[in-house]
């Protein structure tokens, strides 16, 4: 059990190589799990109403930045390997 779990945060959180750690993937797991504990303390704690349209394009609008950024650093890596060939 103990290793599917490093398989997973592995899988998450490193290049396409498994071994160098990406920290664009680390940041965005980071504000998503801030923008669902965020939502938790408004609703639970705050007692104001959940509004599930208002997280849904919240949450849709963190997966896009974070699938912007991925893209990005992708073309940017393919860039420089080009450059440095």
């Amino acid at each position: 059990m103990k290793d599917g779990y490093k398989k997973v945060c592995r899988d998450w959180f490193t290049e396409t190589n498994n071994l160098t750690h990406d920290p664009v993937r680390a940041l965005a797991a980071g504000v998503i799990l801030a923008g669902v504990i965020l939502v938790v303390y408004s609703v639970v704690w705050r007692g104001e109403k959940f509004d599930v349209q208002t997280f849904g394009i919240g949450m849709a609008s963190l997966f896009a930045g974070v699938g912007a950024a991925l893209g990005l650093k992708k073309e940017s890596t393919h860039a420089q390997g080009k450059d440095d060939s």
